[in-house]
């Protein structure tokens, strides 16, 4: 019959021996990790992804010169990336800037670099164009947001402030801190 301290002390030794084993795996040449590195596994030059609703008509449409998608997260990066997002019927919005990043679903697109976005009255003039320096863009629900400078030009008024939400479905613009405004007064033709 096997006493305390015997099983005690074979439990030990098997211990040591499991633990010596294992050592000796990790260290064996070919049983490596791998690691995972965020390297592009594809690329397009003059990429164009266009979003459609249920009835077939265009939501949406993204276009860049230059697109690489990394596998590891499924993101994209994208070179002077280009938006038109549609309000139904009336005239899209336009955003452009000179680089991008987009999520792997296309939910939240991060836009870097003289980033512009307007929108066109019917006979093809600008009613309202804003200008920033970065922007975070969800385009399934119209809406983008950035904490750095911005500026609101119409035809009447140009407006600066810190901090811009818009959202494009209801065209609405909202500049958050130190927002001024300057009006130009057109005299009325006589």
């Amino acid at each position: 019959m096997l006493n305390n301290r015997t099983i005690i002390g074979v439990l030990l030794l098997l211990g040591g021996v499991t633990s010596l084993l294992l050592m000796r795996l990790e260290e064996e040449p070919g049983v490596a990790t791998k690691e995972v590195q965020h390297v592009p596994d594809s690329y397009m030059e003059n990429f164009t992804r266009t979003d459609m609703d249920e009835s077939g008509l265009v939501k949406g449409k993204l276009t860049a010169e230059y697109m690489r998608h990394f596998p590891d997260d499924g993101s994209t990066e994208l070179l002077r990336p280009r938006f038109e997002i549609y309000n139904g019927g009336s005239n899209p919005w336009y955003i452009r800037a000179e680089r991008g990043w987009g999520s792997a679903d296309y939910e939240l697109i991060k836009l870097y670099g003289d980033v512009h976005i307007w929108n066109n009255d019917a006979q093809g003039g600008r009613n309202v164009e804003v200008i920033t320096e970065e922007l975070h863009a969800w385009p399934k629900t119209k809406y983008t947001e950035t904490d750095k400078a911005a500026t609101i030009i119409t035809p009447s008024s140009i407006t600066q402030g810190i901090g811009l939400r818009t959202y494009l479905g209801s065209k609405r613009l909202e500049l958050l801190n130190e927002v001024k405004t300057h009006y130009e007064v057109k005299a009325a033709h006589q």
